[in-house]
């Protein structure tokens, strides 16, 4: 839907407005002029005159004024109301129907509305939601300098933004990237707070799964009497070297990390090779069993 076009509507400019009524009251005032002997049928009676004066002014004026000053004023005061109105309709559709959810809190946190997406994350309904404060997600996973922060950015009318842990209405966790904008009334005073919270429960558990791995992974290869160690094949420099290094050969981690001549020491062969053949770009990933006793 395009927006109205603001033209017919625009109101008259302060010049432009100005210069209306000093037309309209200097043609008013030379109407009444015109009627001026009229006058004298009243006997010369001063009060007379100026009653009819008064009179004629009046009636020519105010249908001029209503017709080229207050009019357009209306027709521009009511095309505004129904921009504003158009406006605030979409972008109520927009809240409605956006797939983050999104939440209107009062000054002192109280919900007073919340969109579908809201339902579908937490599970509960907005007649659940509304009068409630955010606290009806509460986890326990954040402490109270955790809460104490969020409401000092807030209420020094800054918007605040992180990752909260709450709990939907099933008593599941869920992680989620939160967003709080404080929105002020005419008098510039917050009055309401406006979040928007957007899920990352699956990426947050997959990265932690995969960091999980990782580590056990990397405490399997720690625990092996061998020396792991992965190198680009390219310049003959160790990316990761297991602990075991030095405990087997005796040089320390840092210095096959730094010296690509220790690679030698692995497999000679192999690296005088590489040294007269360039060999094709590539990452190697090798594993060199050792036997620590046959050292």
């Amino acid at each position: 839907m395009n927006p109205p076009d603001p033209t017919p509507g625009f109101p008259p400019s302060p010049l432009r407005l100005f210069l209306t009524v000093l037309a309209v009251v200097f043609l008013a005032e030379a109407a009444v002029m015109l009627l001026l002997p009229l006058l004298a049928e009243w006997g010369g009676d001063p009060f007379a005159a100026a009653f009819m004066d008064a009179a004629l002014l009046t009636l020519i004026v105010v249908p001029l004024l209503w017709s080229v000053v207050y009019r357009p004023l209306r027709r521009a005061a009511v095309a505004e109301a129904a921009r504003a109105a158009e406006l605030l309709h979409l972008q109520g559709v927009a809240l409605e129907s956006a797939a983050n959810a999104a939440v209107i809190t009062d000054r002192e946190g109280q919900i007073t509305w919340v969109n579908p997406a809201f339902t579908r994350l937490t599970g509960y309904t907005p007649e659940e939601a509304l009068g409630q404060t955010l606290r009806l997600l509460k986890s326990g996973r954040h402490d109270q300098a955790f809460s104490q922060h969020l409401w000092e950015t807030i209420l020094s009318g800054q918007v605040w933004r992180g990752e909260i842990i709450n709990r939907r209405k099933d008593g599941s966790l869920f992680v989620h990237d939160q967003t709080i904008t404080p929105v002020r009334d005419a008098r510039g005073e917050i009055s309401h707070f406006i979040t928007i919270q957007q899920d990352i429960t699956d990426r947050k558990w997959a990265e932690e799964a995969l960091a999980r791995s990782e580590q056990q992974f990397r405490d399997l290869v720690q625990s092996l009497d061998a020396i792991v160690w992965e190198a680009d094949a390219t310049a003959w420099q160790f990316t990761f070297v297991s602990d075991r290094a030095e405990a087997i050969l005796g040089y320390p981690v840092a210095q096959w990390l730094t010296e690509p001549e220790v690679a030698r020491l692995l497999n000679p062969a192999e690296a005088a090779g590489a040294a007269a053949v360039a060999p094709k770009p590539q990452l190697k990933l090798s594993l060199e069993i050792t036997n620590s006793n046959a050292t």
